[in-house]
């Protein structure tokens, strides 16, 4: 460069400082010496790359130190943190549990897409690693790429240590910058222009540089290469004082494209690009060129302010220099570009323009992203740009990220995404690109491609069977089953056993969390010619822990005797057909406190025996006979049993007022469908009895198919608010938020018994105050946090109509405590109208781990706030307080059985006011003036002595607040119940069922 030259540009230079520097004064943040070490990472948001069983991320960043994260049994895995907001990172803590890490990377990202390792390790033993560090980002990640064990990766707690905002700043935007060549018109000073769709290009060989002149001495802390296609495979980030001598400060020889993110530590006035070794046949290429560090002191500034901005590049050459340079004042004019050959003498005057550019800074987020033509492979993604009042800073380009991976760069608020997998929920960012760089990313948005109706990933939790199938391979899959099944109580396995239409001949034993369906149309589709049975789980024949087991949609022809089916809580038997013979609900008279049965026919006898309890709904049998403590049939056509309250435990209702029938999985061809029975109203008898009945057939692909140790609350909400209807596959759902579900008509399906439980005090499913949802078949296990309220039908406050369209909930278990401890304030809480609840059983332990008053505690099993309500099989037991609190107007209860808790320490603890011993069962509310409920069995098991409950059943009195056929029982030497319902009902004297206080009516 020639001398006058130079003294050109250094004069120029001079004199907008002095314009800039009389007007502004610059206050130049200060920064701790070193980093204190403050907790970054707990509560934040996790994300692993595999889950085993419920061992969920957000468990390594909970604070609690019984709860872990556990990995897939494969190398390599990983889990990350978002902080929320970059982050100056000094220290990491891995608490190891025994399953750990021998070799793995600590790793930052500000995008969660392009990784810098600031930590390296072949050799961890395992135990604690307190991990000092040096760097900064948004994102945080154990990478690990060997175990030291034949399982996965499992950490107690994974902590992140150091404070928030980035020390650094982008020092290098606008700078004069030099190239060894260029190709064409790409210029070296497109790549510090912070312009998306602009670039430098060297020649086609592999010696090339690039550097930048940052204006004075700074502290190099971070360098970012943004690679066009044409990449540098071998190249070093070097620093320097005086652009002649070099000191290399990162290199490699494995570049492989993309976005280059260098934690680097150096310091210089120039810092340079130095490409060894192309990735391609073309040049190098780089859309940009980012230096991010600490400005040392001296005469250099940062990257300047609005009112100063500068650019140059030159490219040297043996014969020219080319110098482009634009410098903005706060006088809105601007210098345009001027050439030199090395043999000028004179430089060209320049011209004046009026200048508007005057954008300094980057745009917010894009926001508003969504989804349409959503298919199996595909989908376009759109977002809203962010907002400025700078036309200059106007988005010139997007970046789209895919599961933290950049998939398109398009200039348009959209983009076409293609190669997906179908039923699939794909992570989504979005980062607007203007002239000063790139924004920040957008909300992570969700989207879930379509399923395929004939090729459906149910997981490893489900078997499938097929009637071509041998026969001895179907029965020993099921054995093994069973194996695993029939001692589970308090396990995490999880199992659907699903039939395709045919015949079969096998025996199905039923253990808990098991769950049997047929794929047919109808009931008759699938016929088991063999033994369907569940065998009891205590001695002496007793069947009253056979809980949480399910049959439905297919027909059985028993040997022998008939099928035995001997159940207690939990245990639906649904849509099902007995053929040629009897069902029995004991075993070979052992006790059994089940139970429920619904639109199912039985072509012989039904014998309860010593069933304690049982409803029937909407079904069909030759005979019936036995009756303990309380029968309910309900829409039952005809061969009712003989006898009438008090002297038989009967109850009759006619019809079942209002009532959608669940819905189910089945095969139209290859195709999975749901059906989706019609409402019917006053009914009697079969849904089915003359073929398929009224409904809507929905394909798979409207379902999105949740899978556990895959899915989260994040995933499936993301589904939902796409508009997909959600099935819920066996296993382990650990939920950090709820399932909401806020469409009108929304299908939410499990199979398997699938369990969803919060992990940090949460709810796991609120459902809008919205028309025709329905909600089937899932369990729900409450956390060690406790939960307010675990599942919410309608916000508080509902108060619209859903008389012609009611939500309806079917087969609905919830667990407090016994599996550990839980806690829970309400386990169900109905606020909307018109609500229709077919079948529940709301259980806060009595047995099984962390079961004691103070560790699984739980107020109420279920509190109703909306009007014309009803409850067809309502089972609530042991809650601390109202089992039932019922404050709705027009509510109706079909069956009620309730056994009020057994471990109140002592009488002065367990009291609802004074003078009142305990809380009844069964409460309704004083402002309730309409009421209907019949057939109420309320046991009272007190396991300390002198522990009384006043009255089972509370109520107001008045005539259109009715109840019918009340039975209490008392089942210890202990204690008891003195009334019935308010102060009517002989009291229940001490010892097991010595005798059962009955109330036919109320009021008389």
């Amino acid at each position: 460069m020639s001398e006058r030259l130079m003294l050109r540009l250094g004069a120029i230079a001079a004199l907008l400082a002095s314009i800039v520097l009389s007007q502004f004064v610059f206050v130049q943040s200060a920064f701790a010496q070193a980093a204190p070490h403050n907790l970054l990472s707990q509560g934040k948001t996790a994300i692993a790359s595999t889950q085993e069983g419920g061992l969920s991320a957000a468990m390594a960043f909970d604070g609690n130190t019984g709860t872990r994260w556990g990995s897939n049994f494969s190398d390599p895995q990983w889990v990350m943190v978002d902080l929320g907001a970059v982050a100056t990172i000094s220290r990491v803590v891995l608490n190891w549990e025994a399953a750990y890490g021998k070799a793995y990377q600590i790793q930052v990202s500000t995008n969660g897409a392009s990784w810098t390792t600031l930590y390296s390790t072949a050799t961890s033993d395992g135990g604690i690693d307190d991990i000092n560090l040096n760097g900064s980002g948004r994102y945080v990640r154990l990478y690990g790429t060997t175990r030291a064990t034949g399982y996965g990766y499992s950490l107690w707690e994974f902590q992140v240590f150091g404070t928030f905002g980035s020390p650094t700043e982008l020092l290098s935007r606008n700078r004069p910058v030099i190239a060894s060549s260029q190709e064409g018109g790409f210029t070296a000073a497109s790549a510090v222009d912070g312009l998306a769709n602009t670039r430098w290009g060297s020649n086609f060989n592999d010696a090339q540089w690039l550097y930048v002149d940052l204006g004075s001495s700074a502290t190099v802390s971070r360098v970012v290469l943004n690679w066009e296609a044409a990449f540098g495979r071998a190249y070093q980030i070097q620093v320097s004082d005086n652009a002649s001598t070099w000191t290399t400060i990162y290199s490699t020889t494995t570049g492989d494209g993309g976005l280059d993110e260098i934690t680097a530590n150096g310091s210089g006035r120039y810092v340079r690009m130095n490409g060894i070794t192309r990735g391609t046949g073309y040049g190098y290429s780089l859309w940009e060129f980012e230096v991010y560090g600490n400005r040392s002191g001296g005469t250099g500034s940062s990257a300047a302010p609005s009112s100063v901005r500068s650019s140059s590049s030159l490219i040297a050459s043996s014969s020219s220099v080319a110098i482009s340079s634009s410098v903005a004042t706060s006088s809105s004019t601007a210098i345009s570009s001027s050439t030199v050959t090395s043999h000028s003498s004179s430089l060209p005057s320049s011209s004046s323009v009026p200048s508007t550019d005057q954008c300094s800074s980057v745009l917010s987020a894009p926001t508003g992203l969504s989804a349409t033509g959503v298919t199996t492979t595909g989908l376009t993604l759109s977002w809203t740009a962010p907002f400025t009042s700078v036309p200059p800073c106007n988005a010139t380009g997007y970046r789209v990220y895919q599961n933290g991976a950049l998939v398109a760069s398009p200039t348009a608020t959209n983009a076409v995404i293609t190669g997906l997998a179908p039923n699939t929920v794909y992570s989504f960012t979005v980062v607007a690109i203007n002239r000063v760089g790139a924004s920040p990313a957008s909300a992570a948005f969700p989207v879930s491609t379509d399923g395929d109706s004939a090729a459906i990933n149910f997981g490893t939790n489900v078997t499938i069977f097929d009637p071509s199938m041998p026969q001895a391979q179907v029965q020993d899959k099921i054995n093994q089953i069973y194996a695993r099944q029939r001692d589970n109580q308090f396990g995490t396995p999880r199992d659907a056993i699903m039939f395709k239409p045919g015949t079969y001949n096998v025996e199905i034993p039923v253990g808990f969390f098991t769950h049997v369906i047929g794929l047919g149309a109808l009931p008759d589709d699938v016929h088991i010619v063999g033994q369907v049975v569940s065998y009891p789980v205590l001695p002496n024949n007793n069947s009253t822990q056979n809980f949480w087991r399910g049959i439905e949609n297919f027909s059985v022809t028993p040997p022998g005797g008939g099928m035995l089916w001997s159940v207690s809580q939990a245990a639906p038997m649904r849509r099902m057909h007995v053929r040629n013979n009897n069902l029995t609900l004991h075993y070979y008279g052992g006790w059994a406190s089940g139970g429920w049965l619904a639109d199912s026919k039985v072509d012989y006898d039904v014998g309860t025996g010593s069933q304690q309890q049982w409803m029937s709904r909407n079904s069909q049998w030759g005979s019936w006979s036995g009756n303990l403590w309380n029968m309910v049939f309900m829409g039952i056509a005809n061969n009712l049993p003989g006898g009438t309250w008090p002297g038989s435990a009967n109850t009759f209702i006619d019809s079942t007022p209002v009532i959608r029938e669940k819905p189910f999985l089945y095969l139209n061809g290859s195709n999975y469908e749901v059906f989706v029975p019609a409402l019917r109203t006053n009914s009697k008898g079969l849904s089915w009895a003359n073929g398929q009945s009224a409904g809507s057939a929905l394909p798979i692909s409207q379902f999105y198919v949740a899978r556990a140790g895959v899915d989260t609350a994040i995933s499936i909400n993301a589904a939902l608010n796409q508009g997909k209807n959600l099935l819920l596959t066996p296993g382990i759902y650990p939920l950090s938020e709820p399932i909401k579900v806020s469409r009108p008509n929304t299908v939410v399906m499990g199979l398997g018994y699938a369990t969803l439980t919060p992990t940090n005090g949460n709810g796991v499913l609120e459902v809008a105050d919205v028309d025709g949802v329905t909600v089937s078949h899932l369990m729900v296990d409450a956390g060690t946090t406790n939960s307010p309220v675990l599942i919410r039908i309608g916000e508080n406050g509902s108060s619209a109509s859903h008389a012609s369209n009611p939500t309806v909930l079917h087969d609905i278990f919830v667990r407090v405590g016994g599996n550990g401890v839980g806690k829970a304030g309400v386990s169900l809480l109905v606020n909307s109208n018109d609500v229709i609840i077919d079948h529940t059983w709301l259980w806060r332990a009595d047995h099984g781990e962390g079961v004691a008053w103070d560790l699984n505690t739980a107020a109420n099993g279920l509190i109703v706030n909306g009007n014309n309500v009803s409850a067809y099989g309502l089972f609530v037991e042991h809650y601390q307080e109202y089992q039932v609190l019922w404050n709705g107007n027009n509510g109706k209860t079909y069956f009620y059985q309730s056994e009020i808790p057994y471990d109140p320490p002592t009488q002065d603890q367990w009291r609802s006011g004074a003078g009142v011993n305990g809380w009844a069962s069964y409460k309704v509310a004083d402002t309730v003036t309409q009421h209907d409920a019949r057939g109420m069995g309320i046991y009272a098991v007190f396991l300390r002595p002198n522990v009384f409950l006043s009255r089972a059943i509370e109520t107001p009195t008045s005539a259109n607040v009715k109840f019918e056929h009340m039975v209490t029982v008392n089942l210890t030497n202990d204690g008891g119940i003195q009334r019935v319902i308010n102060n009517t009902g002989d009291p229940t004297p001490p010892g097991i069922a010595v005798q059962t206080p009955r109330v036919t009516k109320y009021p008389q």
